[in-house]
């Protein structure tokens, strides 16, 4: 199965935009099957999401003022899910995020 790969750059609120992306997708009827946060600075979200609702995603994604950029053309189909990756990148002067990390081992 090919994986739909969509990015987006924007001066949002990190916090904001995840939850436009979340919510957007849910709306949609898909779900977020795994995050990855990297500091403040960036977040993937990879998810499933019916492959009838790749359209309105991206519509959805666009009103909010996150607009996805992706290579070749939008996937549909009639039935199914669609897996697909959304890399975020937050653009902001704010520090990086710290965080202590317990000693492992």
């Amino acid at each position: 199965m090919k994986i739909w790969r969509l990015t987006v750059v924007t001066k949002l609120d990190r916090n904001q935009a995840i939850t436009v992306a979340r919510e957007s997708l849910s709306r949609q009827g898909g779900w977020i099957t795994h995050h990855t946060l990297f500091s403040n600075h960036a977040a993937t979200l990879n998810f499933e999401l019916p492959s009838t609702s790749a359209t309105a995603f991206i519509e959805k994604l666009a009103e909010a003022g996150l607009a996805a950029k992706y290579d070749g053309e939008i996937p549909g189909g009639d039935s199914g899910d669609l897996q697909g990756s959304l890399q975020m990148t937050f653009l902001h002067d704010d520090p990086d995020l710290k965080r202590d990390v317990p000693a492992f081992g």
